[in-house]
């Protein structure tokens, strides 16, 4: 073998070690930036429990927008004010399934399923189960969540109720539906209506009742009546969302189970 070959087969080898060494270092980077991330939202989720607002505002960004499992939008002050306030209260909100993240440059999708109590307004309720699937961005070196999509699939009617066995991570689109929370289209024109009017009042059968109290006593004889009666509430836009989450668990401790929520305010 001639000097010429061996300086040619010696050049490959060295191209071939900085070509291996360039994938780790890029593979290292992504790897980080994916724990980054992961790290990133389970730090948001404890803030949001701690009620640290000035620590869960640099993790959203200025045009974070919320959507809730019933529908309703939130900007990042509506959503942080109301926990600020004290209006909304988170008693338990976290993963209870492997974060998920999908990365493409300065963006990260991110898929989980977490465990949630909250109260709207001293209103505690039952605990829940979602699906979250969360758009990441990274602005200024700094990871930010943008957009935040929460689909429920699974609602307590008791503080003691256990969840069911998980869904697997592959399906989501496979849950249960959750009491307000169909995943199939359907005409809604055949389902009796519950408007939510304002925190206490709301309209049942023509009826308008202006107390919680008055409502499930509505409820319970509409439940005794027609136990299967298909129900649509009506009304449940953001300034709404924990008395949503507290009428579909009035609903079914009345024994109604058949619920879809629309979250358009009535007119």
């Amino acid at each position: 073998m001639n000097t010429a070959s061996v300086f040619i087969i010696a050049l490959l080898a060295a191209t071939v070690v900085d070509s291996v060494a360039v994938l780790r270092a890029d593979d290292s980077s992504v790897d980080n930036e994916v724990n980054q991330v992961r790290a990133i939202e389970k730090m948001r989720l404890q803030a949001l429990v701690d009620g640290k607002i000035d620590v869960a505002k640099h993790y959203h960004a200025d045009d974070f927008q919320l959507i809730s499992p019933g529908g309703m939008t939130f900007t990042r002050d509506e959503y942080l004010d109301a926990i600020g306030s004290g209006k909304l209260r988170y008693f338990d909100f976290e993963p209870v399934s492997a974060i998920k993240v999908r990365l493409h440059g300065n963006a990260a999708v991110i898929r989980y399923r977490s465990s949630m109590l909250m109260a709207w307004e001293g209103k505690k309720g039952h605990p829940f189960r979602c699906w979250h699937t969360d758009l990441y961005e990274k602005r200024d070196g700094q990871w930010q969540i943008v957009w935040s999509q929460v689909t429920g699939y699974w609602y307590a009617d008791s503080d003691t109720a256990k969840p069911p066995d998980e869904p697997p991570e592959s399906t989501p689109a496979s849950v249960t539906p959750a009491p307000g929370a169909s995943v199939t289209p359907e005409n809604t024109t055949s389902r009796e209506r519950l408007v939510i009017v304002s925190a206490t009042e709301f309209r049942l059968q023509g009826k308008d009742l202006t107390a919680v109290a008055e409502l499930e006593v509505q409820l319970k004889a509409l439940a005794k009546r027609s136990p299967k009666l298909p129900l649509l509430v009506i009304g449940a836009d953001q300034s709404h969302f924990g008395v949503a989450i507290m009428v579909v668990d009035a609903c079914r401790k009345a024994g109604l189970t058949d619920i879809k929520i629309d979250g358009a305010p009535e007119h």
